[in-house]
């Protein structure tokens, strides 16, 4: 969307928007209907370009994979119960090498600190 180009400008009628371009005449339209649907359909364009400005709308590559919030929080929720996995993991690793290298009071000191730290950084009990 990088090359696009807004086709519409804000107006101050009650449909908010117009074709940058366009100038009304008068009996441009058949009747009310006809010109109801082209206004409705301009103020929507209107919108698309103010989302795309803002950069609520954006082009997706092609072939990207998109998810929904539900998705992308579940798979959130997935990453961080694997990090925290690892990093409980990593902790007991840490703690046997103290009590495989020192006596029985450093190791233990140190596996206290270790298990506050994985409290600490995982949020669990």
């Amino acid at each position: 969307m990088k090359d696009y180009t807004r086709l519409t400008r804000q107006s101050v009628d009650n449909f908010k928007y117009c074709l940058k371009d366009h100038k009304a005449k008068i009996g441009e339209f058949n009747d009310y209907d006809a010109f109801f649907d082209y206004s409705m359909a301009v103020k929507r364009l209107g919108e698309l370009e103010d989302k795309i400005e803002f950069g609520e709308l954006v082009e997706v590559p092609k072939g990207a994979v998109v998810l929904t919030p539900e998705e992308r929080a579940e798979e959130m929720r997935l990453c961080n119960e694997e990090r925290k996995q690892a990093v409980k993991e990593f902790a007991e690793r840490v703690k046997m090498a103290f009590y495989y290298e020192f006596d029985e009071l450093i190791p233990s000191i140190m596996a206290d600190k270790i298990d506050e730290l994985v409290k600490e950084v995982c949020g669990d009990d």
